[in-house]
């Protein structure tokens, strides 16, 4: 894969990234809304999601700093902790008790 779509491959990652920073910061909401132990519950899945939201982040760095020639071989681990993360996100919410 050549530069310009290791690019435009990293700009789509920023772009998911700043999407699920509202995301979490919704799921804050609600937490910091709930009360008790669905409070705490709530605030371990943040916690959790964030270090996920990091694990990607220094994940998409690792790419920005890599050849054009072995950017394709960190794409996959970096598509695998972007699943994760939005499969946990979307876990998260589902689990918001109203």
């Amino acid at each position: 894969m050549d530069l310009e779509t290791r690019e435009a491959y990293i700009k789509k990652m920023h772009e998911k990234l700043s999407e699920w920073n509202v995301e979490l910061e919704k799921f804050k909401v609600k937490a910091d809304a709930s009360m008790g132990t669905m409070r705490e519950e709530y605030y371990k899945t943040l916690n959790d999601l964030r270090l996920r939201k990091e694990t990607l982040q220094n994940k998409l760095s690792r790419i920005q700093g890599s050849s054009s020639e072995s950017w394709s071989e960190l794409k996959e681990g970096t598509e695998r902790a972007l699943i994760e993360f939005r499969d946990a996100i979307k876990k998260a919410f589902s689990n918001i008790k109203e």
